[in-house]
């Protein structure tokens, strides 16, 4: 350490590479629990909703193409009806 006088007062600074070191740990850190965890936690959120909404998607268009075609036909019918009073 290094003394600093300041305004009639002496202040111990630290080295300049214990600041260095100090202010890399302050960026890295993002949180006093998290170790690193907690953007390994929020990526495997993020996989798992899109899992899941990838799961979704895929059994609606099976269950689409498994409609009979007087079905589709009538919502067709419907459809048209609804634009044509809009």
């Amino acid at each position: 350490m290094r003394r600093v006088l300041h305004k009639k007062s002496v202040r111990r600074v630290p080295p300049i590479g214990k600041a260095i070191e100090n202010w890399r740990f302050a960026l890295d850190s993002h949180g006093v629990a998290s170790c690193g965890t907690m953007p390994m936690l929020s990526a495997l959120r993020r996989f798992v909703s899109k899992f899941f909404h990838l799961v979704r998607d895929a059994v609606r268009f099976l269950l689409l193409g498994t409609r009979s075609s007087a079905a589709l036909k009538a919502e067709n019918l419907f459809l048209w009806k609804q634009l044509a009073l809009y």
